[in-house]
């Protein structure tokens, strides 16, 4: 990356004590070359992990990871007749074998009447290594919320500013670039019967509470998807909510489901209720969760009052040629 241009400096004879003390009191890796190394302060030294004497026969660019030579000497200073200064991140490779993320600033000088470039040299490796994490966490993340097909979010309260992390749009159902950009904006697309549900649970969310809800949206297309939305307020010391950070997840297969099953079991209720037999239906404790109207007439149990009951206080069965009790068909079929 091209810094700001700085003038000339020239470094004579009488200057290099001081310079040479100044250089080895800082904690930052200083070079002055050419084509060679002329100078190399005392962190030049443990940062290549060579000798000064072995730095003189070298060129900066033999500490440079070969994979990073070529835009090393691109951006180097060549103005000799002006001034240039150049400021990059590449990866250095000293004696001892260690990759090292350096921050490289490199400024043209005049030493000897000649001239020469000055190196300063930071070592960010920590650094690097921090954002590498962090950009895995991120693709961690973004693979995450792609397989679950959900979104992170943020409303800012005082601003009603809306943002979306990736995936957004698949999410939504909404194109990338129209992306919805404030809570405003984002209520026109929730259905208008899920819109006062969702007020009323983000007021519940700036007094303290955390939001667990689920609504219907609208896409692109005007199909309706379902969210399920979870977020927690993020207040200040004095327990105000500032913003609200939270995770939109695509639930429309498992509500399509649902109401496909809800249908299906409406359509089983009605075909019962309409048949000339009785039948009762249990769980898998023999408690009674359904009595059509045909067994209600024959046992004489409504439904309200037969639900959760066990089998056997409905009716009993009985041998009409002993007269004695059988074990109920419920009982012998769990």
């Amino acid at each position: 990356m091209k810094g700001s241009t700085l003038t000339a400096t020239p470094i004579q004879e009488e200057s290099g004590h001081w310079f040479r003390t100044l250089a080895d009191a800082t904690s930052s890796a200083i070079f002055v070359y050419r084509d060679r190394i002329l100078y190399a302060n005392r962190a030049g030294e443990h940062l290549s992990s060579y000798t000064n004497a072995e730095l003189r026969r070298m060129s900066v660019g033999d500490l440079v990871d070969p994979s990073h030579r070529q835009t090393f000497q691109e951006l180097q200073p060549r103005r000799p007749n002006g001034s240039d200064t150049h400021r990059f991140e590449i990866r250095f490779r000293g004696k001892d074998g260690i990759e090292r993320w350096v921050d490289f600033v490199a400024q043209y000088v005049v030493s000897d009447a000649h001239p020469a470039t000055v190196g300063t040299v930071t070592d960010i490796t920590d650094r690097k290594r921090a954002e590498t994490e962090l950009e895995r966490s991120r693709e961690r993340l973004d693979q995450a919320q792609r397989a679950a097909r959900s979104t992170s979010w943020e409303w800012v309260v005082a601003t009603d500013e809306l943002t979306f992390s990736g995936f957004a749009d698949r999410t939504l159902g909404i194109p990338a670039a129209d992306l919805i950009r404030s809570g405003q904006e984002f209520l026109e697309y929730v259905h208008p019967d899920d819109r006062v549900r969702l007020r009323r649970a983000l007021l519940r969310t700036l007094k303290g509470e955390d939001l667990s809800i689920e609504i219907r949206v609208f896409d692109a297309h005007g199909r309706t998807r379902w969210l399920a939305e979870r977020a927690q307020g993020i207040r200040t010391k004095g327990g105000w909510t500032v913003k609200v950070v939270g995770v939109a997840h695509d639930v429309t297969e498992r509500k399509l489901a649902e109401e496909a099953l809800f249908e299906e079991k409406e359509r089983a209720q009605v075909t019962l209720a309409s048949i000339a037999d009785g039948v009762i239906r249990t769980d898998a404790e023999g408690r009674v969760e359904y009595i059509n109207p045909v067994a209600q007439k024959l046992t004489g149990w409504n439904l309200a009052e037969a639900y959760g009951r066990p089998v056997s206080e409905l009716y009993r069965v009985i041998d009409i040629t002993s007269d004695k009790r059988l074990l109920n068909p419920v009982d012998r079929c769990l």
